[in-house]
């Protein structure tokens, strides 16, 4: 299914982003030739530096959950634009599935750009993605025997798991409305690291250094006293 997608993104993204639709002949193979380094030359490349501003400056914070949340948003955003344009192309009957597909892609880059930055309003607008990919499911199903269609909605279901995923790591979005996703999943992180020491420095030492030493210290010398009174 993602090479399906691929071939097709570069090829989308130059004729609607790009300068004109009129080049449809030699641009797609520079599309696909290209292939996700520069994606669009708008927005496709916009969200594409979003995500590599995030991997290369919070490495360290990135968890599983942020990282497959991140993954989602991208995803999203290239396959709900490319779907958008296709079903403008398809007629006045796909009007709403693609302005439904304009609004992930949207929101799904203003998620990568909060993150990014670990604004405050971080959960609030994942939360917000959610309740308009859940209220859009059904409109992509009604129209999922389009190919492109179908792809969005695989990738749109991706992304709801991986949000609620995200989320429900930092508490469901209602830890903190004063800290953004990357400091939240950050802190904890940091309790979770901080319970586990406390169970192993206890139990250890203890049993180690009160047996072993009673045991030796009054048996072997009381032996060797006693022996030396038989004698006399």
């Amino acid at each position: 299914m993602s090479e399906q997608y691929q071939q097709p993104t570069g090829s989308m993204g130059q004729q609607t982003y790009g300068q004109t639709g009129g080049r449809q002949t030699g641009q797609p193979m520079q599309g696909s030739q290209v292939g996700g380094q520069m994606g669009t030359q708008q927005s496709g490349q916009s969200h594409k530096m979003t995500h590599e501003r995030v991997g290369q400056q919070f490495e360290s914070e990135m968890t599983n959950e942020l990282n497959q949340a991140l993954e989602s948003f991208d995803r999203v955003v290239e396959i709900s634009e490319w779907c958008a344009d296709k079903c403008i192309e398809s007629g006045p009957q796909m009007a709403e599935c693609a302005r439904l597909c304009e609004d992930l892609a949207d929101l799904a880059s203003l998620n990568e750009k909060l993150i990014a930055r670990d604004s405050i309003n971080g959960p609030e607008v994942a939360e917000a993605f959610l309740k308009v990919a859940q209220q859009g499911l059904p409109i992509l199903q009604q129209h999922q025997q389009s190919p492109h269609v179908q792809e969005t909605y695989q990738a749109v279901q991706q992304a709801l798991d991986a949000t609620n995923k995200l989320l429900n790591s930092i508490g469901g979005g209602q830890q903190s409305r004063t800290t953004g996703i990357r400091e939240q999943v950050q802190q904890q992180g940091q309790q979770s690291m901080g319970q586990q020491p406390q169970g192993q420095s206890f139990q250890q030492p203890q049993g180690q250094s009160f047996q072993q030493p009673q045991g030796q210290s009054f048996q072997q010398p009381q032996g060797g006293q006693f022996g030396g009174t038989q004698n006399y």
